[in-house]
């Protein structure tokens, strides 16, 4: 147990057994492909509802999120409201207004990782992102040395230890696109890689 003010990442703060919300004032840094209003709604209606009952659960646990998302079985209600703070945090991370590609560093890391281009290594996080059943994630993680691509259902997050780097998540929930692509889960995934910055993912893979 950690009894002591912990900063977790940049994402958010735990004090004791309290979440700080990660404030999001700019709507628009993710525009154009997700509207000012769709992320508003994804924010103040399921990412804070997050946040409030996970503060609720926590009761006297003092531990890290990291901690609980490792340790905790994944059918808990604890689980899955932490699990699904720091799933929104770290999405709602990768938008910036700005649309930067890959630092060369990366795109080497791209190609030796086995994708041709950049555009194959989208097109796979299109194909396996838009297969999910329901609800879920669509991960890029750097395990050993290499990127790889996997999928997560419901609140589930791959455990971020000593083998696991987490690089980049897509949200799969109806509440992340419904508003501006209805059932078309493959565009909005589409437009959503044609507009992170790949500044803070480039940051994540080499931890700057």
């Amino acid at each position: 147990m950690i009894t002591k003010h912990l900063e977790i990442s940049k994402c958010f703060l735990i004090y004791i057994d309290m979440i700080k919300i990660k404030e999001l004032t700019n709507f628009a840094l993710a525009e154009p492909a997700i509207s000012a209003r769709a992320m508003q709604i994804h924010y103040d209606w399921h990412y804070k509802k997050y946040v409030e009952k996970a503060n609720e659960l926590l009761k006297d646990d003092e531990a890290s999120v990291i901690e609980l998302i490792n340790n905790l079985p994944e059918e808990s209600k604890l689980y899955n409201n932490v699990a699904q703070v720091f799933n929104h945090e770290f999405f709602f991370e990768q938008f910036t207004g700005f649309n930067s590609g890959p630092c060369k560093k990366t795109m080497q890391l791209i190609l030796d990782s086995g994708w041709n281009s950049l555009s194959d290594f989208y097109d796979e996080i299109i194909d396996k992102g838009s297969k999910v059943f329901g609800s879920g994630y669509v991960w890029v993680i750097k395990r050993f040395g290499t990127l790889r691509i996997l999928t997560t259902s419901n609140a589930v997050n791959i455990a971020h230890n000593q083998y696991n780097t987490h690089v980049m998540n897509i949200d799969l929930w109806e509440h992340a696109y419904y508003i501006d692509y209805l059932n078309d889960r493959k565009t909005y995934i589409k437009n959503v890689l044609d507009w992170i910055d790949w500044d803070v993912i480039d940051k994540r893979i080499w931890n700057d």
